[in-house]
């Protein structure tokens, strides 16, 4: 049990005034992010971020290849190249590791504290998972965040009680095709459980705030995971986006996961009232000047139907 109190308040801001500690898996096993968001629910936000460092031989910043990687319940997100002492970054989501539900023996992670209170850690959160049953997956093996393979410690396979609930997962990917170079992966996740409001341990905010960017807003608020409601193709879901620079961008479908039958997957421009499917391709936004366009966009799954107007057709001599 660790003490923590919150000095960042309501409303504070990520890498600026926001509260976080550092902490780490004290036990000989793997950590299970689901029963230790949940039981320290109300004292963290519900995301935990797990440092890389994917290449670089010294601490000198200039030549240090690493960053924060995002977990929550719903899944994980890759880490940015970190530049600054205050959170910044250089808008380039170049870590090469995504983060499972299990974190590994030793494994250090930050959490942002949103009220006073104890941080919990207890047995019923440990699980048998070992580092060689990893595949890139959230759901399996864990990976430990360190330059380098990891090696396994033993051979026997792991065998964990499966959740009951399995997500629906979209995963896109905001890349700038001209002008700066910037990249942001969002997750977008269905099930019965969660809702299209802000459900903790489900929803992530943003932490890693750059010139050009992609977001989804929930409740006000910028999130780069987002658990909803079940799947349904009327739905849209609105998107934020950021532009500084001028250059051009592009949105594109990296992953679809779990679902049992082919999907459509469209960019909705509400100014334009043009529908995009990008399951094949990408789609550039339309905009030319620089500012936030929030609303504008958003990810739909089906075009509106067309109305039909019968006439009558007479032959004429």
């Amino acid at each position: 049990v660790i003490d923590v109190i919150d000095k960042g308040g309501p409303g504070s801001v990520p890498s600026v005034s926001a509260t976080t500690y550092l902490f780490g898996n004290p036990y000989p096993s793997a950590l299970d992010v689901h029963k230790f968001i949940d039981d320290n629910a109300g004292v963290i936000s519900g995301t935990l971020q797990l440092w890389q460092q994917w290449s670089g031989s010294s601490h000198y910043l200039n030549e240090y290849n690493g960053g924060y990687a995002q977990v929550n319940k719903l899944g994980s997100t890759r880490a940015y190249q970190f530049v600054g002492f205050y959170g910044s970054n250089n808008g380039s989501q170049d870590g090469t590791k995504t983060p499972t539900r299990y974190l590994p023996v030793g494994q250090g992670f930050m959490a942002e504290i949103i009220g006073d209170g104890q941080v919990v850690f207890n047995n019923g959160q440990r699980l048998f998972i070992i580092e060689a049953d990893a595949d890139g997956s959230y759901g399996n093996g864990s990976t430990f965040f360190k330059n380098g393979n990891s090696k396994s410690k033993g051979t026997e396979t792991s065998k964990t009680e499966q959740d009951s609930l399995v997500f629906q997962k979209i995963r896109l990917e905001f890349n700038s095709v001209t002008g700066p170079e910037t990249r942001r992966e969002l997750l977008l996740g269905f099930s019965e459980l969660t809702s299209d409001a802000f459900d903790y341990g489900y929803d992530a905010t943003n932490i890693d705030y750059f010139p050009n960017d992609l977001n989804w807003i929930v409740d006000d608020v910028l999130c780069v995971i987002q658990g909803v409601g079940a799947f349904e193709d009327t739905k849209k879901y609105p998107l934020s986006l950021l532009i500084s620079n001028t250059g051009s961008f592009k949105i594109e479908l990296k992953s679809l996961e779990n679902f049992t039958e082919d999907i459509n997957v469209y960019v909705y421009d509400s100014e334009e009232e043009t529908y995009t499917r990008i399951n094949d391709t990408f789609y550039e936004p339309l905009v030319t000047e620089i500012g936030e366009f929030r609303e504008r966009y958003f990810i739909a799954f089906k075009e509106p139907n067309l109305s039909t107007v019968e006439i009558d057709n007479e032959e004429n001599d």
